[in-house]
């Protein structure tokens, strides 16, 4: 029997680490973390006979359409899928594609806001059958062992399931008592170069120490998903894995995964005594507590390659511990911190901002703690209130939670208003700390010095704008679903009429179109394709605006590639930023050509393609930039599909085709321009860079910087006549 176990896609380009209580952009760490729970799972299956295939969709770039064709190709009949509260609703589409290839596969999720909210989960997928309940290994096991030979689902422990009655809740799964037992992760099934260390660039991977945690810190999940015990593997377990994981894989560094890594400190010295004598050479994080380390420890955990320690410190006032029930004291941060500089270990400082009745004094004081007490690193999160943590009920319960989306459940973002903090403060309050703290001279330059390698440069560049575009995304844009939803459109047309530096850059390529139509008679027919979230007619009052979707203030509703005019009726056609969601670019040149007259042009701006801007798109941007792409690309609505290269493809690179295929198309110009200002302005996505009154030097400056423009240009206006 074939088993498939998935990751699932991203959606808008967010990549959301799935790891028991880790629920999170990937940004947030910097990178991406090895699927360890999928490929222990994949492990035990396969012991078990059953043919297994591991794809980690998120981290390797699979879309739900590559998924579909995993799907079709390997022929499953079973697919298994992690999932998480921020990308839930994403996760489900599993369930539903798996569906449409062939109705007959089995479709079991896991994870912890499925285990908490199993009821709920099912409500939003008519497609979902069977969850994981808990700790999934064993259940996931016995559901396919169930499978395929044909026993009833009723005896599966841990398994929650659909039927024509109802939900059904099976005998709750023990928690697994011998965490040895367990085997080796199957790293053979996953792409496992795609894992790299920030800055350094080094691969790595997780290794389990130990599950549950008897604390009972209020913001915290991970109790719904591995209990409150502490279950711990054994020193001999763990230094042997990854001794056999050096050896096979070569790989040298690793995470050690865990709710608490420094849970019981004999387990932690004997790991790192052995590590130290059997397998030299190796190097390691690990989180841990304040206040359960001491001077011999750390001297023995750096001698075996510990490298960093990250300590949840999460507040800096002993109130705000309190109602966290963190049972720490500032003393031990003070303490745990200076030790362990003092052993040569670096230190990363988890903070909590906007807990329930947290004041924005008492985050002052957690700000002015964490300048006192000097990290490497620091991850600043929102206080979210994750269904399975306690704070979920107390939140729900007291009416702070004012979100509904799923997508806003991350700890980018605040969800919750209290009576003293509204969930923008927090997030302003959460984005000041991080640039005070990384944008701080002292800390740019300690990072780089970290830096051996020219190749380090650019991995260094790239993490830097993965970490920081988390903070700098705009809070409204995750409301937005995809483009085929006419709300997006409307809030970029709002974003567009708030933002001065952007609006002037779409008055700027206005104008553009403005000079070429005071070349054509009163009159004439100027249409703009696409104008969505646009303002043609402030600058162009006789355009005709039209859109594929139904819009306030657009004139007309119809698809490019079928157009409402006549033969050789237009004049101009008029698009910003509108070819690359073309489906089909020879059908749409087809229409262009019947419609125009002869002496009509066609004049569009789209991103070009240079050295700069397609760094940009790779690294910031939500659409795909494919330059081996083609001129036709399955579509799965209004305006779904992107290719941000399209432009290029067909002016540049298939050019000729597109001479011959378009002889009554004359190309008059493609110009590359425009390097700062949409960088600057944030675009639709990020927040502006620099004050609006900048605006003009910034585009003085671009005229500087015109000679370069074939290497830094980000857009490209392509200018089409249609000869007589």
């Amino acid at each position: 029997m074939k088993v498939l176990i998935v990751n699932p896609p991203v959606i808008n380009n967010v990549r959301i680490v799935r790891e028991g209580r880790c629920m999170q952009r990937q940004e947030a760490w910097g990178t991406s973390w090895a699927p360890l729970t999928l490929a222990i799972m994949a492990a035990i299956l396969r012991n078990d006979g059953f043919e297994v295939a591991l794809k980690d969709c998120s981290n390797d770039g699979i879309s739900f359409e590559g998924l579909k064709k995993i799907i079709k190709n390997f022929r499953p009949e079973i697919i298994i899928a992690n999932t998480s509260t921020p990308s839930i609703i994403g996760d489900l589409k599993v369930a539903a594609i798996a569906k449409e290839e062939d109705k007959a596969i089995k479709t079991i999720f896991f994870g912890i806001h499925v285990t908490a909210l199993p009821e709920e989960t099912f409500a939003e997928s008519p497609d979902l059958e069977f969850i994981a309940s808990g700790e999934p290994e064993y259940t996931v096991r016995d559901f396919a062992r169930a499978a395929r030979n044909k026993l009833p689902m009723n005896e599966v422990k841990g398994l929650i399931y659909k039927t024509g009655h109802g939900i059904v809740r099976n005998e709750k799964r023990p928690l697994i008592e011998n965490l040895d037992e367990l085997p080796d992760p199957a790293w053979d099934l996953v792409n496992i170069k795609g894992y790299r260390l920030p800055i350094t660039e080094r691969p790595f991977l997780l290794v389990l120490t130990g599950r549950g945690c008897p604390y009972p810190c209020t913001f915290c999940a991970a109790g719904t998903f591995y209990g409150k015990r502490p279950r711990l593997r054994s020193p001999e377990r763990i230094t042997a894995e990854m001794r056999r994981v050096k050896e096979k894989y070569g790989i040298k560094d690793f995470l050690f995964w865990s709710e608490n890594a420094i849970s019981e400190r004999k387990q932690i010295y004997d790991i790192a005594r052995r590590l130290a004598k059997d397998v030299p050479g190796v190097k390691w994080v690990c989180n841990g507590r304040v206040d359960m380390i001491d001077e011999e420890l750390l001297k023995m955990m750096k001698k075996a390659g510990c490298w960093m320690i990250g300590y949840g410190i999460e507040a800096g006032t002993e109130k705000v511990l309190g109602l966290m029930k963190k049972n720490i004291k500032i003393k031990d941060m003070e303490r745990a911190v200076a030790l362990t500089k003092k052993a040569g270990i670096e230190v990363t400082g988890h903070v909590i901002v906007g807990f329930p009745g947290e004041t924005k004094e008492d985050i002052l004081e957690t700000a002015k703690l964490v300048k006192k007490l000097d990290f490497d690193y620091i991850q600043i999160y929102c206080s979210v209130p994750f269904p399975g943590s306690v704070l979920y009920g107390e939140a729900k319960k007291n009416g702070f939670i004012k979100s509904n989306d799923w997508a806003m459940f991350e700890q980018n973002f605040s969800v919750i208003d209290t009576p003293y903090l509204s969930a923008g403060e927090v997030m302003a309050i959460r984005e000041r700390m991080i640039r005070n703290f990384y944008l701080d001279p002292r800390k740019i330059f300690k990072t780089l010095r970290k830096i051996r390698r020219p190749r380090e440069i650019m991995f260094f560049f790239s993490f830097a704008v993965r970490y920081f575009s988390s903070w700098a995304k705009l809070p409204e844009t995750k409301e937005i679903s995809g483009l085929d939803d006419s709300r997006a459109t409307l809030l970029h047309r709002d974003i567009i009429q708030k933002k001065p530096f952007l609006k002037n850059i779409y008055t700027d390529f206005y104008n553009r179109f403005k000079k070429i139509a005071g070349t054509f008679p009163r009159g004439a027919l100027f249409v703009e394709i696409g104008s969505g979230g646009g303002f043609i007619k402030d600058v162009i009052p006789e355009a005709v605006t039209s859109d594929i979707l139904e819009l306030p203030g657009v004139d007309r509703c119809f698809s490019a590639l079928d157009m409402p005019f006549k033969d050789s009726e237009a004049d101009v056609f008029f698009m910003i930023d509108v070819l690359h969601h073309v489906s089909d670019a020879q059908i749409f040149f087809k229409e262009l050509t019947r419609c125009l007259k002869p002496g009509g042009k066609i004049v569009m701006i789209e991103p070009a393609n240079t050295p700069w801007s397609r760094f940009i798109h790779r690294n910031f941007h939500h659409e795909p930039f494919d330059a081996k792409g083609g001129w036709v690309v399955e579509k799965k609505g209004a305006g779904s599909w992107a290719n941000t290269a399209l432009a290029w493809i067909i002016f540049y690179r298939d050019r000729k085709k597109f001479k011959k295929e378009f002889p009554s198309l004359k190309i008059l110009k493609l110009e590359n321009h425009t390097p700062l200002r949409y960088i600057i302005s944030g675009g639709l996505s990020f927040r502006q860079i620099l004050p609006s009154f900048t605006y003009n030097a910034v585009k003085g400056i671009e005229t500087l910087l015109s000679p370069l423009n074939g290497y830094v240009g980000m857009f490209l206006t392509i200018e089409i006549e249609k000869v007589k």
